[in-house]
């Protein structure tokens, strides 16, 4: 994620993320929506909760932001491990509604 989408999360936006610590291999992507923002920090020190967590003790990451795609992810944007293999996995999240 680009900085400046970083430091534009707020809390309840979806995002997918890829959890580097799980015990699935590959770099897989979930979905998450963003818990909290520490917007003093630079950057900004985001948690999100994840759709489908690994495990409970893994429910909330602290990721950086190499790490996190805005949901949807734009596919022009390059991600080395989204390139990784192409068994990446992508769980559905809750779409907030717009007005």
């Amino acid at each position: 994620m680009r900085g400046f989408e970083w430091d534009a999360l707020r809390v309840g936006d979806p995002v997918l993320v890829h959890d580097d610590l799980s015990t699935i291999e590959d770099f897989p992507l979930f979905g998450g929506t963003v818990a909290t923002v520490d917007g003093l920090s630079r950057p900004h020190g985001v948690s999100i909760r994840l759709t489908a967590a690994t495990s409970p003790a893994r429910s909330i990451v602290r990721p950086l932001p190499m790490q996190v795609h805005p949901d949807p992810r734009d596919p022009a944007e390059p991600c080395w491990r989204c390139q990784w293999k192409p068994r990446v996995m992508v769980e559905p999240t809750t779409r907030r509604e717009t007005s």
